[in-house]
């Protein structure tokens, strides 16, 4: 599910000359060829759910959650 989502923003991205023209900026901003974004998208498709566990483990750190309560 993650990755249909996943590819489906990069899609959604590209839908329309504006999107298309705000990933265009954002890759010349960011010093990122075509075949990078490319590269991106072959990722996501390849990627296994091993693979995701251990950047979460790396990147979501409990003790730097927040805890929002609105309403």
């Amino acid at each position: 599910m993650l990755r249909n989502y996943l590819l489906g923003m990069l899609l959604n991205g590209l839908d329309g000359p504006l999107n298309t023209s705000d990933v265009v900026r954002s890759l010349i901003v960011e010093g990122l060829t075509e075949a990078e974004f490319a590269a991106l998208a072959d990722t996501i498709r390849q990627i296994q759910p091993a693979q995701l566990q251990v950047l979460a483990r790396r990147y979501l750190q409990p003790e730097d959650f927040w805890v929002v309560t609105a309403g």
